[in-house]
């Protein structure tokens, strides 16, 4: 895996990723701990998530996971990785926001 950083963003990219310029998609998270998310991106290419993902190099900022619009398997590994790492607010009531658009 590669580590690039180019000022304003953080690139983690594993191998040489061929998306198709037509369908490439990302899912965003927004946060406020710089290192927590440099973690998540890293972890998210590593463990075969996504071959791509960056986040802005500021404390506070977003990430973003890159990925074919529609390769369903890609987008299930990215909502339970999300998941998994409490990526997605909750209600008060313990529910999940829908961060669906």
């Amino acid at each position: 895996m590669r580590i690039i950083n180019l000022g304003p963003w953080v690139f983690y990219i594993e191998g040489k990723p061929q998306f198709d310029e037509h369908k490439v998609g990302k899912w965003m998270y927004f946060f406020k701990d710089k290192e927590r998310v440099a973690g998540l991106c890293k972890a998210a290419v590593e463990q075969g998530i996504v071959l791509e993902a960056k986040h802005s190099d500021a404390p506070d900022g977003v990430s973003c996971f890159y990925l074919e619009c529609d390769d369903m398997e890609s987008h299930k590994k990215v909502i339970q990785f999300f998941l998994d790492n409490d990526m997605i607010q909750k209600t008060k009531a313990g529910k999940l926001y829908n961060i669906a658009c």
